[in-house]
């Protein structure tokens, strides 16, 4: 990616001065929003190998095969939500978000609450959970706000 496109965590920063450090490996993230940010953006990139690195040690091995590329899949967009702690003093933290994604043609939208923790300095990923206990995914009308988070109506944008 080039260093003047956005980073697709929808940061408002550039690529090469968000996310691109901690996925190179040159630099670790300071809080549990920029992880979770940095996250996403493995997933939009494809780079897999930085959720496993990021991965809590104790559920490592369990989530290892669950991280392939995801044929089909274009991430839309990310929008935090909440954070509660996860601050760069604090050893754990929680950041509620919800990631749009686009799957034959049809957009959804997953809503967590993700916990972190910090081990030796370096923060990492524990589990998530949707708010109400379940998976949330929903299709997007023609006339709703595009995921993208354009402001434009979903049928003048992505749709």
């Amino acid at each position: 990616m080039s260093a003047l496109l956005q980073c697709p965590c929808l940061s408002g920063k550039p690529y090469a001065r968000c996310c691109e450090p901690f996925l190179a490996g040159v630099s670790v993230p300071k809080t549990a929003e920029q992880l979770m940010r940095s996250r996403y953006t493995a997933f939009a990139t494809s780079t897999l190998h930085y959720l496993e690195l990021t991965d809590h040690q104790d559920f490592r091995a369990q989530r290892a095969q669950g991280y392939t590329p995801q044929t089909g899949v274009k991430w839309r967009s990310l929008k935090i939500i909440n954070t509660h702690l996860g601050r760069e003093g604090d050893e754990a933290g929680e950041v509620e978000f919800e990631a749009a994604y686009e799957l034959q043609g049809r957009v959804h939208v997953i809503r967590e609450k993700s916990r972190f923790s910090k081990v030796a300095g370096r923060w990492y990923y524990l589990d998530g959970r949707s708010p109400t206990g379940s998976p949330v995914s929903s299709k997007i009308g023609r006339n709703d706000p595009c995921p993208c988070g354009s402001g434009v109506k979903y049928k003048k944008c992505c749709g």
